[in-house]
């Protein structure tokens, strides 16, 4: 089985066209608890959100 190793870009560009290509996305609104926010000089915000079903970054890591 040949394994297909992805770029970050290529997996964002294709995560984009599923997104879009969905009209399930055209109108959501998100419920969740906003965290570790933080506003740049740039106008970027960055922040996590998450809900009771939230899982952390490394208990989706498996065979490293």
């Amino acid at each position: 089985m040949n394994e297909v190793i992805y770029s970050v870009s290529e997996l964002n560009l294709m995560i984009k066209s599923l997104l879009e290509g969905d009209r399930t996305f055209t109108n959501i609104q998100i419920q969740g608890e906003i965290s570790n926010f933080k506003r740049y000089s740039s106008g970027h915000c960055y922040f996590t959100l998450k809900d009771a079903g939230f899982f952390q970054a490394e208990d989706g890591i498996r065979d490293c």
